[in-house]
């Protein structure tokens, strides 16, 4: 039996990886070149530059949360900055929320953001805190085990095991409570007073409004209609006047 890979796969594999990088690169020229745009003040062209990379990370949602803002779009600054603020960093959060501020102030609103406390455990909710926990409580649970079989006597060390498993498991618990609210799709809605219908089709009665840039939890899709829960209430809307996040 001939075990050799084919040249073929060899020279796919090859130029997959260099199609890769090169995109990667062309991403990071172009969104240098965005900056630059946006730094000369051409926010119109700077926002097409920064939409055009695709992936997009935290900073190309940032960038053009702020051309988006400084062009008075106001809902859409505010939904391109809520987009980077689910992956930013803690010292990135204070300037995000900032701008959130200013946005919705623009709008006549106000924001309310989440406590620190908050951003604190939802940094540990991430898929690498999340295995380092698990990993972790393992690891304490074998040291206990083998406090209990080796070393019978050390009953300080014993109970010190105990708590710091107590520990690991309540925070892995506190993880997997945020991850599980992480699955939760959300929504910015961007038109003023959307009306709710109590179905998905115009000739529906409006249940309720809903103001510009309110973020609702989108639970239902089915064709042009999103079925939405807001405070506790639902009721279905356009897919024209929501944006997920």
């Amino acid at each position: 039996m001939d075990n050799r890979i084919p040249k073929n796969i060899i020279s796919s594999f090859f130029a997959l990886f260099v199609l890769t990088v090169c995109a990667k690169q062309n991403s990071q020229e172009l969104f240098l070149q965005a900056n630059k745009t946006y730094s000369n003040a051409q926010y119109k062209q700077a926002s097409l530059m920064y939409k055009s990379i695709n992936p997009k990370g935290r900073a190309v949602w940032y960038n053009l949360g702020n051309c988006h803002y400084q062009l008075e779009q106001y809902p859409d600054a505010i939904l391109c900055w809520r987009k980077a603020q689910k992956n930013a960093l803690m010292a990135e959060q204070p300037n995000i929320t900032t701008n959130l501020s200013s946005a919705y102030q623009k709008i006549g609103r106000e924001y309310h953001p989440p406590s620190r406390f908050n951003m604190v455990i939802k940094s540990f909710s991430t898929p690498f805190a999340t295995w380092l926990l698990q990993f972790l409580l393992v690891l304490s649970w074998y040291l206990l085990f083998w406090l209990i079989f080796f070393q019978p006597r050390s009953l300080r060390y014993y109970y010190i095991i105990l708590c710091v498993n107590l520990c690991v498991a309540f925070g892995l618990m506190i993880a997997v409570y945020f991850r599980y609210k992480e699955e939760n799709v959300i929504g910015v809605v961007m038109k003023n007073q959307t009306a709710v219908l109590s179905g998905p089709q115009d000739d529906y009665h409006t249940l309720y409004t809903l103001p510009l840039a309110d973020e609702v939890v989108i639970n239902e899709r089915r064709p042009g209609w999103y079925k939405i829960v807001r405070s506790g209430k639902s009721g279905w809307v356009s897919i024209d006047n929501i944006t997920i996040i």
